[in-house]
C-alpha cells in the first residue's frame, strides 16, 4: 500500500474518533472510538501493513522520549509539596494496585497477563509502551494487545465509579455545612528561584532549538539508563531530567507545544500503540475477557483497601481518598472534567459550585498527574522483572 494512502486512512479513522468524542460530550474517548473503527476495518479485511508502511511508529519510537521530557517540565514542585497528602495517596495506591494484581492474579489467570495488566491499570500510555516492548521482546505478543485493551478501557471503568463517589462526597460536604462559607484550600507558596540558565533571547526561541534541547535530555536519559544496564527504563530518566531541566532553566516549560510538534507527535505515538491491532482477532478478544475482569477487579479492590487505611492516617475523607486512588485509571484531562461536572451537578448555587470546585480540583489535578506519570513510571520498574 502506498504510504500516503495508509496515512490518509489512519488520519481519517482518528478524525472519526474525535468526532464521536465531541458528539458524545467526551463520554466516549476519542482513542477508544478510533480503536473500534480500526479493529472493525481489520476484521473486514483491511491489510495489516497500513500500520507500518507510513513509518510513523519508527519516528514515534525515536522521539517519544521528548514527550516524557515535556511531561517532566509540566511538574509544579510547589503544588506537589502543598498537596503532599494527595501525592502520597496516589503513590501508595499505584503500589497497591500492582502488588495485589501481580500477587493474586496468577492464582486465577496466566501470570504473564497479570504482569502485563498490573502496570497499565495503575498507569497510562508511557507505562503501556514499556509493557508492550517487554512483552514483544519475550515473544508474548498477546501481552501487548492485552495491555492496549486495559489502557483503552481504563476510563470506562474509573470515571463512572469516581463520578458516583464524588457526587456522594459533595452532597455530604454540603449537608454538613463544611463548605457553607466557601472552601479555602491551602495553596502552594510560589518560591522565587533563580535558574542556573538564563532565558533564551527571542531570536533563539525557534522550534528546532526547543527540540534540540529536548533531544539532548532524552539522549542523556538513554545514556543513564544504559549505565544501569537497562534496569531503570530510559522513560523514567526522561521524566526526571525534564523536571530538573525545567527547574534549573535549561529547558522551557511545555517546550514541545512551543515547538508546534506535540499534536503530530501524539498522533504518531498512538499509531505506534495501535501497531498490534491487526493481531487482535475475535477469538483472542474473547479469551482476554476473564483476565481483563480479574485485573480490574483486583486493582479496584486494592484502591478501596488502601484508601481505608490512608484516610484514617492522613485524616482525609474516605470517599475523597478512594477517588484519588481511582485517578490512576484515567488521569488528566479526566480529573479536570469530572471535577467540573460534579461541582456543577451537585452545587445548588454559584457559591456552592465554586466552593466544591475549589475543594476538588487541586486534589484531582495533582492526583491524576502523580498516579499516571510519576508513581506509575517508578513502580513499573519493580513490576516488569516478574515477567
Amino acid at each position: 500500500m502506498t504510504p500516503i494512502y495508509a496515512a490518509t486512512i489512519l488520519l481519517a479513522a482518528f478524525a472519526a474518533g474525535e468526532y464521536i468524542n465531541v458528539k458524545s460530550k467526551a463520554r466516549i474517548s476519542a482513542i477508544l472510538a478510533t480503536t473500534i473503527i480500526l479493529v472493525a476495518m481489520f476484521w473486514m479485511g483491511m491489510p495489516s501493513e497500513i500500520m507500518t508502511v507510513t513509518g510513523f511508529s519508527v519516528v514515534a519510537s525515536t522521539l517519544y522520549g521528548l514527550t516524557m521530557v515535556n511531561m517532566g517540565t509540566m511538574v509544579d514542585i510547589d503544588d506537589m509539596i502543598s498537596q503532599w497528602k494527595t501525592l502520597l495517596i496516589g503513590f501508595v495506591s499505584v503500589c497497591a494496585i500492582c502488588a495485589l494484581i501481580v500477587a493474586a492474579g496468577p492464582l486465577v489467570i496466566d501470570r504473564r497477563y497479570a504482569v502485563c495488566g498490573a502496570p497499565v491499570v495503575a498507569g497510562g500510555m508511557p507505562v503501556y509502551l514499556m509493557v508492550k516492548e517487554l512483552a514483544e521482546k519475550n515473544g508474548f505478543v498477546e501481552g501487548g494487545i492485552f495491555g492496549l485493551l486495559v489502557l483503552l478501557t481504563q476510563s470506562l471503568v474509573g470515571l463512572p465509579i469516581s463520578s458516583m463517589i464524588l457526587r456522594k462526597l459533595c452532597k455530604q460536604l454540603l449537608d454538613r455545612g463544611e463548605l457553607q462559607n466557601g472552601f479555602h484550600e491551602e495553596t502552594a507558596v510560589k518560591k522565587e528561584r533563580r535558574p542556573l540558565f538564563r532565558p533564551m533571547s527571542p531570536e533563539m526561541c525557534k522550534p528546532v532549538v526547543y527540540l534540540a534541547k529536548g533531544a539532548l535530555l532524552t539522549s542523556a536519559a538513554t545514556a543513564l539508563s544504559n549505565l544501569t544496564g537497562g534496569v531503570v527504563h530510559y522513560m523514567i530518566f526522561c521524566l526526571l531530567l525534564g523536571i530538573i531541566g525545567c527547574q534549573v532553566g535549561f529547558i522551557e516549560k511545555e517546550f514541545f507545544q512551543k515547538a508546534n510538534g506535540f499534536g503530530l507527535m501524539m498522533f504518531m505515538v498512538l499509531a505506534m500503540c495501535f501497531a498490534s491491532l491487526p493481531d487482535l482477532t475475535p477469538q483472542l478478544l474473547l479469551s482476554m475477557i476473564i483476565p481483563w475482569i480479574v485485573v480490574f477487579a483486583l486493582g479496584i479492590l486494592a484502591i478501596f483497601a488502601v484508601a481505608f487505611l490512608l484516610s484514617k492516617i492522613l485524616k482525609m475523607p474516605y470517599l475523597m481518598t478512594v477517588v484519588i486512588g481511582l485517578t490512576a485509571l484515567y488521569g488528566f484531562p479526566g480529573t479536570f472534567v469530572i471535577s467540573n461536572e460534579v461541582s456543577e451537578a451537585v452545587g445548588r448555587t454559584e457559591e456552592e459550585k465554586q466552593a466544591l470546585l475549589n475543594y476538588l480540583l487541586p486534589k484531582m489535578l495533582v492526583a491524576g498527574f502523580a498516579t499516571i506519570t510519576i508513581s506509575s513510571l517508578v513502580v513499573v520498574g519493580f513490576v516488569l522483572p516478574f515477567f
